[in-house]
């Protein structure tokens, strides 16, 4: 099978000329409305268009990235257009259609910000989106490559695999050992395998969308209620993940928009009815902590039915200051943190964090007084509040990272490396998954993970530091697939020398 890359490159090219086109139009809207020479109404206007930009050109790539390539999906890139819609694009939109309570919130808040900064953000993520695309493009090959299948194991044999084992390490271990019902403690590394059902599940989905009746009633049988389990850990990516996987892997097979549109609306639906559920369930959790007592399987649960099967309205359990505000919409929006970064570089208190980047790929057995791991949020956030007497961490994005770091050439120095490190992964993943490697999968989940959730934190805590157990991992199943390699070679060999010891038969 033959890779288009140049047509992906071609993807990939119109996404950073659409991104800086749309940074031309914040440069100009910046220098009419800066020093406060436009009202709201023309900061409105300005700054609603420009984030409808964001949204439309990251959304299009996605679109256009699926349609090129499926595997895409198991990639950052994708992930990574997606995730700047929704951080970058639709959430700075509250600060102009939030509802009064919701704005006065944010106006209070230690990163509140107003329209005409929003403007100076969207620049911002503009030319850091550009960065990023550039460093992808450099990372990707230039030409067209010849994809030979090779996959030792079968996809049916995988998905058992992951799904067996999967279900075995997340119900029976890890979860237990997370909501304290267990006394055995699972270290972290292995808390990273709670999401290996989910890839079984999403190839089954795969197969099942290939016709399989008997690999679609065995996902019909037992997915709705490993979802059903997903709720009581108070995580919306938990629930997120359980959906969104199957869907994308039935999606690689059928590439129907239409058959995958059911599955997205009703995330999206499940996804805001958990806003609040989750928060005040987190809240009688830790509640339940401070008495030592364990929340188990059942009390979850009878606390998730309480909140939404009562006729209770939800505030009545919230803090006076939260009621009616959209908390949800607010978490979406990075510009308020972005405004600080770039504040505090512009009155001379530039970022000063730097991690020894032997911390992350050197385990503590090999280096026993490794430093613990510094968080750069919490030091951000001292820093934007004026005190160091917090223990709470706030992502600033990437870009926003960048410009406290270093100002604009920050901003492009960060994306570039961000951008390289996700075309290296995207070349790696394909190559893979391409030659129906797909005990590979796990490590793509890392991948994808980085590509959606890294742009709103740091360079060093998003990008880097996952870098070591990802080539972990994959240096462990390249050493499995040598293994069984070895051993199908074996067993032809042993066939065949068996065949020519039998006897003649009879004539």
């Amino acid at each position: 099978m033959t890779q288009d890359w140049p047509h992906i490159r071609g993807i990939l090219s119109k996404w950073m000329a659409g991104t800086l086109v749309v940074a031309a139009y914040f440069i100009v809207a910046n220098l009419t409305c800066g020093g406060g020479r436009c009202g709201q109404a023309t900061l409105s206007t300005l700054g609603l268009t420009g984030l409808g930009a964001i949204v439309f050109v990251c959304v299009q790539a996605a679109i256009r990235l699926s349609r090129a390539e499926t595997l895409l999906l198991f990639t950052p890139v994708i992930s990574f257009a997606a995730a700047s819609a929704l951080f970058f694009g639709f959430g700075p939109m509250v600060t102009f259609l939030g509802s009064e309570v919701t704005r006065q919130f944010q106006a209070y808040s230690t990163y509140a910000v107003t329209g005409e900064e929003v403007l100076g953000t969207s620049l911002l993520t503009c030319i850091g989106l550009a960065a990023t695309i550039m460093g992808i493009l450099l990372a990707l090959p230039r030409f067209r490559s010849v994809r030979t299948r090779s996959p030792l194991l079968s996809l049916r044999a995988v998905a058992i695999i992951f799904l067996v084992t999967g279900l075995i390490l997340k119900h029976l271990i890890i979860m237990p050992s997370i909501y304290g019902t267990s006394s055995f403690l699972v270290p972290g590394t292995l808390r990273n395998l709670r999401y290996l059902p989910d890839l079984g599940f999403a190839l089954v989905a795969m197969i099942a969308a290939t016709g399989d009746r008997r690999f679609a009633l065995l996902f019909w049988l037992i997915w709705p209620l490993h979802l059903l389990l997903a709720f009581p850990e108070f995580s919306k990516k938990s629930v997120v993940l359980t959906m969104l996987l199957p869907a994308l892997g039935g999606f690689v097979v059928h590439r129907s928009y239409l058959r995958l549109f059911p599955w997205v609306l009703s995330l999206l639906v499940i996804f805001s009815a958990l806003q609040n559920t989750n928060t005040i369930a987190r809240w009688s959790e830790l509640e339940a902590a401070e008495y030592g007592e364990v929340l188990g399987i059942r009390e979850r649960m009878e606390i998730l039915g309480d909140l939404t099967f009562t006729n209770q309205e939800l505030d009545i359990h919230l803090p006076a200051v939260l009621v009616g505000v959209e908390m949800w919409w607010l978490r979406l929006n990075y510009s308020g943190a972005q405004t600080a970064a770039m504040e505090l570089y512009d009155s001379g208190q530039p970022g000063t964090f730097t991690q020894n980047p032997l911390i992350y790929f050197l385990p503590r057995f090999i280096w026993p007084d490794k430093p613990i791991l510094a968080s750069p949020g919490l030091e951000f956030h001292a820093a934007a509040r004026g005190s160091s007497n917090t223990e709470t961490r706030v992502g600033a994005s990437i870009y926003g990272d960048g410009y406290w770091q270093m100002g604009w050439t920050g901003v492009v120095l960060f994306g570039l490396v961000f951008g390289l490190v996700m075309g290296l992964l995207t070349r790696l993943t394909i190559n893979q998954l391409g030659r129906g490697r797909f005990l590979y999968l796990p490590a793509a989940m890392m991948t994808l993970q980085i590509g959606a959730l890294a742009p709103t934190t740091f360079l060093q805590s998003g990008v880097i530091a996952g870098l070591p157990i990802y080539f972990a991992y994959c240096g462990l199943i390249v050493v499995m697939y040598r293994i069984i390699g070895k051993l199908a070679v074996q067993q032809k060999s042993f066939i065949g020398s068996a065949g020519h010891g039998l006897p003649e038969p009879a004539r």
